[in-house]
């Protein structure tokens, strides 16, 4: 009978010793979804130990809103994971703000982590999920803008290209709430953490364009307004539109709502015979052993492949290549990886 979950163990190699947590992932759900799991799943690695995937991810809180999503098609934060596990357990009281930027921080880094298991499917939802936020009355949505930290949006940009959704909602939501402190932040300074230079770029290309058109189509508005009764006032970006003396129509949201465009993973059909279950996880160091096992995996709809275990932690330079995770540490890239379309480059 093939086996419905796999083992992943996470270490942070910035700690000493290196702290590790083990997830256990449905696989049926992951397969569907993952590019990255469904292609070592099907082909058995030369590196194998115990049966577990080990990958370098140093934030595992992270990685449980991608497990927790696999389990139950819903996105939640850092913040709403332990209200998850402890609901009646006091924690500091955090204003409005506060719990917006978090938030926003913790989908970014979501995010970047569908982008390492080239998970597409989950990257969708949570570009989603910015947006239902941005558009809520509670969303607070200059917080969106703070918490673009240089680290972060580096994360991002790395795993990005140009015309990218992640990258266009970042500009779209730039050009739309920020303040002048806010753009200020982008540019670099003395004594200031610099963004990286393809952010900074795009960026000032964005507000400039869209700046542009937003003074042609105001000087169009006044030029028809003017051959016209005058009933009809041009409005800016932020403002209402007055259509008569008393009639008002207030500017459109950020973004529309997203439920009619498309619902959480709605485009994948989850297997109605798995049953979900409890996260098993733990903090723990790393205990290595020598045992090996061989298991069946169910990788899609009418297939499944003999596999031995995975992944031993790299223990050379040419091994240090996992997701690319050498660029955090500002190591070169010695290996050839797997991408989604199934063609093995270079870093």
């Amino acid at each position: 009978m093939p086996d419905t979950t796999i083992t992943v163990k996470l270490r942070d190699p910035r700690t000493k010793p290196p702290s590790t947590r083990e997830f256990t992932l449905p696989v049926a759900r992951l397969t569907l979804t993952s590019a990255y799991f469904r292609h070592h799943l099907r082909e058995p690695l030369s590196k194998h130990r115990d049966g577990i995937f080990r990958l370098n991810f140093p934030d595992f809180a992270i990685f449980e809103i991608y497990t927790e999503w696999l389990r139950s098609g819903e996105i939640f934060t850092k913040s709403g994971l332990r209200q998850l596990i402890s609901p009646t357990k006091s924690r500091k009281t955090r204003s409005l703000e506060e719990k917006a930027r978090a938030a926003y921080a913790d989908y970014l880094g979501a995010w970047f982590l569908g982008s390492w298991v080239q998970d597409s499917v989950f990257k969708d939802v949570v570009v989603s999920a910015v947006l239902h936020r941005i558009n809520d009355t509670e969303g607070c949505p200059r917080e969106f803008l703070r918490a673009l930290r240089p680290s972060l949006v580096d994360v991002v940009f790395t795993a990005s290209k140009k015309g990218d959704p992640i990258r266009s909602l970042i500009f779209a939501a730039v050009s739309r709430f920020a303040e002048e402190e806010d753009v200020e932040k982008f540019v670099p300074g003395d004594n200031m953490e610099e963004y990286p230079r393809d952010f900074t770029r795009e960026l000032m290309i964005h507000l400039f364009t869209t700046y542009r058109t937003e003074s042609r189509r105001l000087s169009m508005g006044n030029t028809y307004s003017n051959s016209t009764s005058g009933s009809t006032i041009a409005s800016t970006a932020t403002s209402a539109s007055v259509l008569s003396s008393n009639t008002i129509i207030p500017p459109e949201p950020f973004v529309g709502p997203m439920d009619d465009v498309f619902s959480y993973a709605s485009h994948v059909s989850w297997p109605s015979s798995y049953t979900p279950s409890q996260p098993s996880s733990s903090d723990q160091t790393v205990t290595g052993t020598n045992t090996s096992a061989t298991s069946v995996y169910e990788v899609g709809p009418a297939q499944s492949t003999s596999v031995s275990s995975h992944w031993a932690w790299p223990e050379h330079p040419e091994e240090d290549c996992m997701f690319h995770e050498h660029t955090r540490l500002g190591k070169p890239c010695h290996r050839n990886v797997i991408e989604s379309d199934g063609v093995s480059n270079e870093c």
